[in-house]
């Protein structure tokens, strides 16, 4: 009985398929990481050696922004970053941490309102988190 692969999912024939350009979203791993690097932008030199040493290639840099930028779609939480990091820029946060101040950066814009709702927001997620005991 032959096997019935979806028409999306057929791989062609030879097995050679595209190369991802950016990102596949059937590819998303970040379901088992259980600490995250957070990043301190006032620490950041922009060496680089964040990019180099992630072997997943989480880390990208926004040049709008001039900042480095970290897709926690693909991030394992293995630390390499962390630790290679010569200006002590990134630490660890346990994944689950919902303190505000793990999810409230330093250097958001003040565009209007944004950083006002994403307190707000956080603050309900905080909230809700030492109702479970989650809290210190």
């Amino acid at each position: 009985m032959p096997i019935k692969v979806p028409k999306d999912r057929e791989v062609p024939f030879g097995a050679i398929t595209p190369a991802p350009i950016k990102q596949q979203e059937l590819f998303i791993t970040s379901n088992w990481r259980i600490v995250r690097p957070v990043i301190d932008h006032e620490k950041c030199t922009r060496c680089f050696t964040c990019y180099i040493a992630c072997p997943d290639s989480c880390w990208s840099f926004n040049e709008k922004e001039e900042k480095m930028e970290w897709n926690w779609k693909f991030c394992k939480g293995c630390q390499i970053c962390i630790h290679e990091c010569p200006a002590d820029a990134l630490s660890a946060a346990p994944e689950l941490d919902l303190r505000m101040e793990l999810f409230v950066s330093k250097n958001l814009s003040n565009e209007g309102g944004k950083i006002m709702a994403q307190e707000k927001l956080l603050s309900g997620c905080a909230a809700a988190a030492k109702g479970l005991n989650l809290q210190k």
